[in-house]
């Protein structure tokens, strides 16, 4: 997984904003997917939980690509 991430961060980092623009969707998808799967997992660690702050950052990643998905939806 972090090999996953690592590359993905480097693709942001190389990529044009035309390009960005263009993924925004399919990024905020993969980043909702990843961090769902990380709270599945540390739901079954005990003692490690995540903060509340970090809650609320998941929340707006998701609600983040809810809202745009449905933006470009009204624009096609």
């Amino acid at each position: 997984m972090e090999h996953l991430m690592g590359a993905a961060r480097d693709a942001l980092l190389e990529a044009s904003p035309q390009d960005l623009n263009a993924a925004l969707p399919l990024l905020l998808e993969f980043c909702e997917a990843s961090l769902t799967r990380a709270l599945d997992v540390v739901r079954r660690r005990t003692g490690l939980s995540f903060s509340d702050e970090e809650y609320r950052s998941l929340r707006g990643i998701g609600q983040a690509h809810w809202l745009l998905v449905e933006r470009q939806q009204g624009r096609d």
